[in-house]
């Protein structure tokens, strides 16, 4: 399990790096303009390695974003069940709430590459009838890190195909680590006048 760990967690940073030095973007000159809306459904990969507690395998996201300056400005909620793997455990189920910050890739052909890296806060129910269930603790939050990579196809002048790979670790006692193959339908629309006051 250690080693799985660790190279989960090598590959996760060299994501991170690879995002960061091989970026296509420029700087930009209209901030905040468009939104883009993209719901995903996602399958973990290592679910043996996630957790020896519990296991888990699709998770439903949303993610919008935003361009900025340079990049592009993130916010993702992604919804995850997990089963115990023994009675000794309970059932429980995650939010994550999560900001980042997104960067354009060299395209490959018709499709568009970007990274993207950054944290967030999980939080946890869990299953109130269990007897291992301390009542005063049924909500826990922990923090956590996210990177991933996306290609996207355009199939029309505001959506797109996207398919996407992330690295996720949250710092509960026993770490979580996943890492998560996802598809979905992006959507791009204009960005409305508050949104604008707020980022500005």
């Amino acid at each position: 399990m250690g080693e799985k760990h660790f190279v989960c967690r090598r590959a996760g940073w060299l994501l991170l790096w690879a995002v960061l030095v091989f970026h296509s973007d420029a700087p930009g000159s209209e901030p905040y303009r468009w939104l883009r809306i993209l719901p995903e459904v996602s399958y973990t990969l290592n679910r043996p390695a996630t957790n020896p507690y519990w296991r888990s395998a699709a998770r439903f996201g949303l993610t919008a974003r935003t361009p900025l300056r340079l990049g592009r400005l993130g916010l993702a909620l992604q919804y995850r069940s997990f089963e115990a793997r023994s009675s000794q455990v309970p059932d429980f189920r995650t939010l994550w709430v999560g900001i980042h910050w997104a960067l354009g890739l060299p395209a490959l052909g018709p499709l568009r590459l970007q990274g993207w890296a950054g944290p967030g806060l999980m939080q946890m129910w869990f299953d109130r009838d269990h007897p291992a269930v301390n009542q005063g603790l049924l909500v826990e939050r922990e923090v956590g890190l996210a990177a991933g990579l996306e290609a996207a196809l355009p199939v029309q002048k505001r959506l797109r195909l996207v398919a996407r790979l992330d690295y996720q670790t949250v710092y509960t006692r026993v770490r979580m680590r996943f890492w998560t193959l996802g598809a979905g339908l992006s959507w791009e629309l204009p960005a409305p006048d508050w949104l604008r006051r707020v980022l500005q």
